[in-house]
């Protein structure tokens, strides 16, 4: 199955976002708590798709790493409790789920997401 890259600074989010894909046979790479984990983990291991907290900690966002993933053509779910204004421009349009979710939307959702890219190569 699929590898997801992880990034979450709330580590009880974090992992039980991973046991829940782990659950469905999904290969979790990570969690990464910061911006810095995440691009190791990226230059590491092969990424399909990425679920990314927005915000990780006070001061750093994953838009960074999110614009990385589209250079990259990897998709990815922007997971968070903010609105889409707190995205940039350029970023609001990019698939994104309101935390609280419910597990199986979460995995539906990157199933959608893998489908289309699969569609696109």
């Amino acid at each position: 199955m699929a590898s997801v890259l992880v990034v979450e600074d709330d580590a009880l989010l974090a992992y039980a976002l991973a046991g829940n894909l782990k659950d469905v046979g999904y290969r979790v790479i990570g969690p990464a708590p910061n911006l810095a984990a995440a691009n190791r983990l990226l230059a590491d291991n092969k990424v399909d798709i990425a679920c990314l907290d927005v915000r990780l900690g006070e001061s750093e966002t994953s838009v960074p790493l999110a614009e990385s993933l589209a250079a990259l053509g990897i998709p990815f779910l922007f997971l968070t409790a903010y609105p889409v204004a707190y995205l940039p421009i350029d970023m609001r349009d990019r698939p994104k789920l309101d935390k609280p979710y419910e597990p199986e939307v979460l995995i539906d959702r990157l199933s959608e997401l893998l489908q289309a890219a699969a569609r696109k190569s």
